[in-house]
Order: C-alpha cells, then structure tokens, then sequence
C-alpha cells in the first residue's frame, strides 16, 4: 500500500537514527507500547503481533483511530490506513538498514471533506505530528545503545 498522491494533504519526512535496524524496527512494530516513548500517542493497542489484516486501535490528539496493517515487510516496511471523523489516513513507514545507523521515511495522505475545508490545518498537524514521532522514535532507539 502506498499513500494516495492526489490527497490534499500530504507529508513525507525522515531521520537517521543512529541504533540497530532490529532495535528501531521492534520499537516501532511494538504498537502496544507506542504511547510509552511517543508523547503525541495518548494510548495504543493491538491483541497479538502486527500482521497484515490485523486491526490496531490508537488515541492520538485525543482522535481514538481504528488502523488496519495493509503491508508489512519485517525489518522493511509497514503501512496502515484508518477513517476517523470522515478522514482517511494512509500512513507508510519504511526503515533502510544504512550500516552505521537507520534511515526511517515516513508518508502519510489524508483526505475526505474535513481535510478539503480545513487544509492548512490538517497540513501543520500532521507535519508536526509525523516530525515529533520521528523524533521521538530516534530518542528511544538511541537510548537503548
């Protein structure tokens, strides 16, 4: 699965998180315990490992979201999408081993009628959103080294 390109708001962010890829990798697969390293994630839950058809709930700006895992590429790519309050999120994380550290990209498309009402909104939220988990991702990884 891939975000939609023609949705009205789309943002597409990376960092180099200097920690193995199969730590930065389980952290970030470990969606149960989201909210124990990344601030923007009130809460986050998922009843066995993350599968490809497995459904995932998560509370984020105070939006409890239902996701659906559409891709997963151990050590490689993951990709969920989800509606809540007429908005649909794609959201695609890829994780490239670099030797010294990992490169994680991170892409997400929004789309449905709030977005087209509110578009600036929904833009600045979701840069700020997908900058801090980055951010917080490469503190946690990095913590562990």
């Amino acid at each position: 699965m891939n975000i939609n390109p023609k949705a009205p708001v789309l943002t597409n962010d990376e960092i180099i998180i200097n920690a193995p890829l199969i730590d930065v990798w389980n952290i970030h697969t470990d969606i149960s315990n989201w909210s124990d390293w990344n601030d923007e994630i009130s809460a986050s839950r998922i009843d066995a490992p993350p599968a490809i058809g497995k459904t995932f709930t998560w509370t984020i700006s105070g939006m409890e979201i239902s996701s659906t895992i559409s891709e997963l590429i151990p050590g490689q790519k993951i990709s969920w999408s989800g509606t809540v309050n007429g908005v649909l999120g794609i959201h695609v994380w890829l994780f490239r081993d670099m030797g010294d550290g990992v490169l994680v990209n991170t892409a997400e498309s929004l789309e449905g009628d709030p977005v087209n009402e509110q578009i600036d909104f929904y833009q600045d939220g979701l840069n700020k959103t997908l900058r801090a988990w980055l951010e917080s991702l490469k503190k946690k990884a990095e913590a562990l080294q």
